[in-house]
């Protein structure tokens, strides 16, 4: 009996034992990545990239675009949301020049208001990666309004002191957006014109088929 006691008593101690350790490593854990956390939000690195935003989002918003060449690599690769892909500083004017300025302009006037999804993420202490929405207020030339919401993602590099950005990608919903709703419209419209245009159209051939035939 005694040993049969014995034995479970350490049992017990044993499980006790695996049990305070199991608790100790979690809280471990949990103050190292508290600590990595924190040690993250201090880093003087973001402070910088916080400047930069700053700087970047005031001459983006204001269409000054010698003011945000200031801060993009002169070999920056930039993806638009018509899919039209610009590299360097030349491609990236010529397109918003074409867009917003040229003989033709596609777009008559836009507004745009961009926010960050949190703090960039860091690669070392000279790469990051930020990412946010985009919501632009385009009127185009034809006279058309619409309010497009977009996704936008940023490499950013530190290259001799600076912080530049190096590429920039900003994409919309396929399936959902006031372009495509429009289209949607259209196609509409369409079907149903076509569908008036073929029942009368079949009424007329219909009563020139069923008239009697003159002897």
């Amino acid at each position: 009996m005694s040993s049969i006691i014995y034995g479970n008593y350490a049992d017990c101690r044993t499980v006790v034992s695996l049990s305070r350790s199991l608790i100790a490593i979690v809280v471990a854990l949990i103050a190292i990545n508290s600590s990595s956390i924190a040690i993250e939000e201090e880093s003087p690195i973001h402070n910088e990239l916080r400047q930069l935003r700053d700087k970047v989002f005031a001459a983006y918003e204001s269409r000054n675009i010698d003011a945000l060449f200031e801060h993009v690599h002169p070999q920056v690769v930039a993806t638009w949301q018509n899919s039209t892909r610009a590299r360097g500083h030349a491609e990236v004017r010529n397109f918003i020049d074409e867009m917003l300025s040229g003989k033709q302009p596609v777009v008559k006037d836009v507004k745009s208001t961009l926010t960050v999804d949190g703090m960039s993420v860091l690669h070392g202490e000279s790469t990051a990666i930020a990412c946010g929405d985009i919501l632009d207020k385009f009127t185009l030339s034809s006279g058309t309004s619409f309010d497009l919401n977009s996704k936008w993602t940023a490499s950013v590099v530190k290259i001799d002191g600076r912080w530049q950005i190096a590429s920039f990608h900003v994409s919309s919903n396929l399936f959902e957006n006031p372009i495509l709703n429009a289209a949607k419209s259209w196609l509409i419209t369409l079907a149903s014109i076509g569908g008036v245009i073929g029942l009368f159209l079949g009424l007329l051939i219909g009563r020139k088929c069923c008239r009697p035939k003159t002897a």
